[in-house]
């Protein structure tokens, strides 16, 4: 049975600030309604219904309620503000993602898609995640950027995060191309809505994938540091995630070294993801580049005699007994996930999956 502690604690907020986001390839700003004017101009609806299932026009029409949503939800709007005292509402948050390496007209930054979090749910404490990407700007890794540290900030607590338990995304069947991203992000797909999707250019139904993450399952810096992504400080939820993952492993000279090297990066505010992690989270990106360094310079190596094939193979081996290790720590019933909570979740639900990211990928097709 709920109670009114219950009830008043799972309210969304009637007002909220959305935070700007940091990343690598673009940087995320809350959306206002000029920018979405911007996404005709980067054609951020063409081939919709392959990508999202929904008509060119369907997309336009919900991406412009989404973004009138958002600014209503922040206060930037007197008219049809929703009533977010009911903890059943759903709210709607919506950045404008900025390319500081492609500029507009006038030479600043340019917009070139927009991340949601939609259907916040404070009951369930669950929200549906989706990115739409101008034409050109589509298979570039900008959602591989954007999303861990959209999901970051939603599965952090309160009051830094929305204290998410789930997040959630949904595609056609046929985008095979996205669900693969999704799978990489660490998304499970839980199940499928059976003829849920009209497609007008083949003119049959489609089913509709259900992928989800929860938060015991989501650990921010290794997500990203798969990837050869690097964690920013500044970004929200990171410094907690960090401080979770000490009080987990009760070392603080990991989070110390982690902190430092993120003040060392290029704008101050970026450090290497691998610092906050032991050597054998090396990606294979990581170790090509450095196996070929090596290669070029023999009297660099050890041996003299390091081949890429071999470098890969004593990584894979690696992984392997960091997977028997994360097993073991599983059977002991305790986990280092930075949003876990051993005193709810009597045992992780998911595998050590950031582990095996890239394995066997081929990164520059």
């Amino acid at each position: 049975m709920s109670t009114s502690a219950d009830e008043t604690e799972r309210k969304l907020p009637e007002v909220i600030t959305i935070p700007d986001i940091k990343g690598e390839m673009c940087r995320l700003r809350p959306a206002t309604w000029a920018d979405c004017e911007l996404m005709e101009e980067v054609r951020a609806f063409d081939d919709a219904e392959a990508i999202t299932g929904k008509s060119k026009m369907a997309e336009r029409a919900a991406v412009r309620a989404w973004v009138a949503r958002s600014v209503a939800w922040t206060g930037g709007s007197t008219s049809s503000v929703p009533d977010f005292s009911d903890p059943e509402s759903r709210g709607v948050m919506a950045w404008s993602m900025l390319s500081d390496s492609e500029k507009d007209e006038n030479g600043e930054p340019k917009l070139i898609g927009m991340v949601f979090l939609v259907d916040i749910d404070g009951w369930s404490r669950s929200a549906r995640l989706q990115v739409v990407l101008g034409i050109h700007y589509r298979g570039r890794g900008y959602s591989r950027d954007v999303m861990p540290r959209v999901m970051t900030y939603g599965f952090a607590r309160t009051p830094v995060g929305l204290g998410l338990e789930r997040i959630w995304l949904s595609l056609p069947d046929e985008n095979t191309r996205n669900s693969g991203v999704y799978e990489s992000l660490g998304f499970d797909l839980v199940g499928h809505s059976r003829n849920a999707l009209w497609n007008s250019r083949d003119g049959k139904y489609h089913d509709m994938l259900i992928y989800d993450e929860i938060a015991e399952e989501y650990d921010p810096i290794r997500s990203l540091a798969a990837f050869g992504l690097h964690y920013i400080i500044d970004n929200p939820g990171v410094k907690e995630a960090l401080a979770a993952r000490d009080a987990a492993s009760g070392d603080g000279d990991e989070h110390d070294s982690a902190e430092s090297g993120a003040q060392d990066g290029a704008d101050g505010s970026a450090g290497k993801a691998q610092d906050a992690a032991p050597a054998q989270y090396e990606t294979l990106e990581e170790a090509r580049k450095r196996i070929n360094a090596r290669a070029q310079d023999p009297a660099s190596a050890s041996d003299g005699d390091v081949t890429l094939d071999s470098a890969l193979s004593e990584l894979s081996s690696e992984n392997a007994r960091a997977d028997s290790d994360m097993h073991d720590m599983h059977q002991g019933g305790h986990t280092e996930w930075a949003y876990s909570d051993d005193a709810t979740n009597s045992s992780s639900t998911k595998r050590a999956w950031w582990r095996n990211l890239g394995r066997n990928r081929n990164r520059e097709r």
